[in-house]
């Protein structure tokens, strides 16, 4: 057991002291810096207080009661300046006084039109304060309950009616980016521990130090030792991303308060996780298998495909699995080890997946897991005796045969 961790040990220091580690973990925060950085600039430009100008030909705005401020608005009032005609507001336009103008024709109140001027297009937020001043101007002869009321609008509330329950139906957009955001990190977590088990085990194929290692491990500890490690790895890059992105984001939450807040589905995240964990242990094993058996790296990008090809199938099912996701084929690809990963992450995220198919989508994940290790640790045995050439599948399963 002591060997086993120092395998382990050993792979996770050499690939975390590395510069490509270095790089790779800090390219994504990078990439956060900078897209908030343009988030900010334009929002920036967006609180711009340039004047805008009106004409009212119409006698809507005669009163010029003042527009209702935005609650926890991250922008600036606009000035609306009012002009007796358009010659007035054009002048006002040519000396840049103001940003543009609205004019308000006689009849407005039968055709609704409005004509709006401007050499730069004006700001979104000005037109809605613009829009707003005009709204609450034509609500002024009504009871002031009735002239808020129109004002705030209408809160819809929806549910969705199942045979067994009303439950209500959350928001469509965190819906698909709780599957999406796990999907990317699982890809990219799993590009990542592949590519160092890749090589990690065939380098050390070619040099032959796992010849001179076998004297004192066996290569089932090495094997395990080493997915172990790299796993580390993995874990420590994608942990470090989502830590820096919650940053990014509660950063971006007090900067700018008019975000909704993330309501998390804890429950869901949990059930996530249980299906996630023996995904990718049963991934890493598998990848591990795949370098066991080449001669060098350059021949394991067709096999690994075989690996990830599967695994994103359910993304190209993606429209059956939400309109179906109790389909006999929505629940065959939330059997098969392969698939059931994504599959079982997009159910649960769009819908209510039966008990018994959840549980025994984990114990097939798990079983496929630890077979993998074991896979693993003979394919290496069988591989250190072949040197210089890439293992077949027949001589894989003689092997396997032969030990049963």
């Amino acid at each position: 057991m002591n060997a086993f961790w120092q395998v382990a040990s050993y792979e996770y220091k050499r690939n975390v002291l590395r510069r490509g580690f270095l790089i790779a973990l800090l390219s994504v925060p990078l990439w956060i810096l900078v897209s908030i950085g343009i988030g900010l600039v334009m929002a920036h430009m967006e609180n711009d207080t340039t004047p805008i100008g009106y004409v009212d030909h119409s006698g809507v705005l005669a009163a010029a009661l003042p527009a209702p401020q935005e609650e926890d608005s991250p922008y600036d009032p606009v000035p609306l300046v009012p002009f007796a005609d358009e010659n007035q507001a054009r002048a006002a336009l040519d000396a840049k006084e103001i940003r543009g103008y609205y004019v308000l024709p006689e009849d407005y109140l039968q055709g609704g039109a409005v004509k709006v001027v401007y050499r730069q297009k004006i700001r979104e937020a000005g037109e809605r304060q613009f829009k707003a001043f005009v709204r609450v101007n034509l609500l002024a002869a009504y009871p002031p309950e009735v002239a808020q009321r129109a004002l705030a609008g209408t809160e819809w509330e929806t549910v969705m009616l199942d045979k067994s329950d009303v439950q209500a139906l959350k928001d469509t957009l965190v819906k698909i980016l709780v599957p999406f955001i796990t999907g990317v990190v699982l890809y990219v977590g799993l590009f990542i521990v592949s590519g160092y088990l890749m090589r990690a085990v065939v380098d050390e194929k070619e040099n032959r130090t796992m010849e001179i290692l076998a004297t004192s491990i066996s290569p089932e500890q090495m094997m395990t030792g080493k997915v172990v490690g790299i796993l580390g790895v993995g874990m420590t890059q994608v942990v470090a991303w989502l830590l820096m992105g919650g940053v990014a984001f509660l950063f971006v939450r007090h900067s700018v308060p008019t975000l909704p807040p993330l309501d998390v589905d804890w429950g869901l995240m949990g059930r996530i996780l249980m299906v996630l964990t023996p995904a990718f242990l049963m991934v890493c094993g598998l990848m591990a298998s795949i370098g066991a058996t080449l001669s060098n790296a350059s021949e394991g990008q067709q096999l690994t495909s075989l690996i990830t090809l599967p695994l994103m199938l359910p993304f190209v099912l993606l429209g059956t699995l939400i309109s179906a996701p109790n389909s006999p084929i929505s629940v065959g690809l939330s059997l098969f080890p392969l698939t059931a990963p994504m599959t079982m992450v997009l159910r649960l995220s769009f819908g209510t997946v039966p008990a018994w198919q959840l549980v025994l989508s984990v114990v097939i994940l798990w079983i496929c897991g630890l077979g993998s290790f074991w896979l693993a640790g003979r394919v290496l045995r069988l591989g250190m005796l072949q040197y210089g050439r890439r293992l077949r599948l027949g001589e894989i399963w003689q092997d396997m045969l032969g030990s049963a």
